[in-house]
């Protein structure tokens, strides 16, 4: 037993009764034309009120990058922390 929240369309967590948590960033692809595709450089120039993150990435909401998974309560410096992915 547990709940899930999602953070709009960028992230995911899952938080169960017994303490055990994930967290983890939804997967995305940057969409061609991004500056990015051609080097970090070419990033300069967008700036970020005028180009918003939806015109540069497609998010893909039924899966993650890597994220963590904590286990327990407290700090993430009291107890083992290890990977995981999500489809």
């Amino acid at each position: 037993m547990g709940s899930w929240t999602p953070v709009y369309d960028q992230a995911l967590s899952v938080s169960l009764d017994g303490g055990t948590r994930f967290v983890a960033n939804f997967r995305y692809s940057i969409k061609e034309g991004h500056p990015l595709q051609d080097g970090a450089s070419a990033f300069e120039h967008v700036h970020p009120r005028i180009q918003k993150a939806v015109d540069l990435f497609d998010s893909n909401c039924g899966a993650t990058m890597i994220g963590f998974v904590q286990h327990g309560t407290g700090s993430l410096k009291s107890h083992k922390i290890q990977c995981f992915y999500a489809t």
